[in-house]
């Protein structure tokens, strides 16, 4: 039984450090992009995936925007399906001060995936400790 409470204190100490980085991972995204702005999507830039025997049609959006007092065009490597964007559209942005050509959608999710797998890894070892915690004491 013993094995068992080691093992869950073992599992609960990883499951701390991913929520960590979690953690670390947003506020360090908080502070990367720190200026809001607003551009519009000015053209879609089309790629062709191939896997198998298919092939994808994916868009990459081309966003111009202002930001302290100079236009700036980036393409965004967003890969999204036909039709998510639409050139004209108007898009709520978070701006790099420091690297204007760092800009992310707002709304958009897909960058927070890494930290949100952190979470998640971390509250699944969190289960597991809890679990054999509890197996231990019984």
């Amino acid at each position: 039984m013993d094995h068992l409470v080691f093992m869950g204190c073992l599992l609960l100490a990883i499951g701390l450090i991913f929520y960590g980085i979690f953690l670390l991972l947003f506020a360090l995204s908080r502070k990367n992009y720190g200026k809001a702005a607003e551009g519009i999507v000015v053209d879609l830039v089309k790629t062709t995936k191939r896997e198998y025997e298919r092939a994808y049609e994916r868009f990459d959006p081309v966003i111009e925007y202002s930001l302290n007092g100079n236009t700036y065009r980036v393409k965004l490597p967003l890969k999204v399906e036909p039709g998510a964007y639409h050139i004209g559209e108007k898009l709520s942005l978070r701006v790099s001060e420091k690297r204007p050509a760092r800009v992310y959608i707002v709304g958009d999710d897909r960058r927070f995936v890494r930290a949100y797998s952190m979470i998640g890894i971390g509250l699944l070892f969190l289960a597991i400790a809890l679990s054999n915690y509890f197996k231990g004491k019984s």
